[in-house]
């Protein structure tokens, strides 16, 4: 699947193993660069000026990086929306606005680094979640896979 998969399964194992114990050090080299940077968002006044159409698109996805408090997470969700840019889900995770993570699209195995872009509460205690892609558009990451 995706070449962070392994290595996320086996922090998680070792997390619960031994909690005081120090992280497997290739997962938190993988996900250090996932810390949240203060940079606004260009749409950050409430206007919509979106930069593609959007798609009510459920699209199995892998949501990985550092959680708030730093620590490594992986979850599997689908998406909400999705357009060229980026797309919406809801999670568990408690993640912020600037924060880096990594998507993996379960259908295709493409993986991307995107940026949170907005949060907000949604039902069950879950946080609904928008993200763009790093480096802008990203078509080809919603493409099916040909074999």
């Amino acid at each position: 699947m995706s070449r962070i998969w392994d290595p996320l399964k086996n922090a998680e194992k070792e997390r619960t193993r031994a909690k005081g114990r120090k992280l497997d050090e290739r997962v938190s080299a993988e996900v250090a660069d996932s810390r949240p940077i203060a940079l606004e968002h260009p749409n950050s006044d409430g206007a919509d000026r979106r930069r593609s159409q959007r798609w009510s698109q459920p699209v199995p996805v892998l949501v990985y990086g550092s959680d708030a408090e730093r620590q490594p997470f992986h979850e599997e969700t689908e998406t909400v929306k999705i357009n060229d840019h980026g797309c919406s889900f809801v999670i568990a995770t408690s993640v912020s606005a600037g924060q880096r993570l990594f998507l993996v699209n379960m259908w295709n195995e493409a993986e991307r680094k995107c940026r949170v872009v907005q949060t907000s509460r949604s039902s069950g205690g879950k946080r609904k979640v928008a993200v763009e892609f790093a480096g802008g558009e990203s078509v080809d990451f919603w493409m099916p896979r040909t074999n």
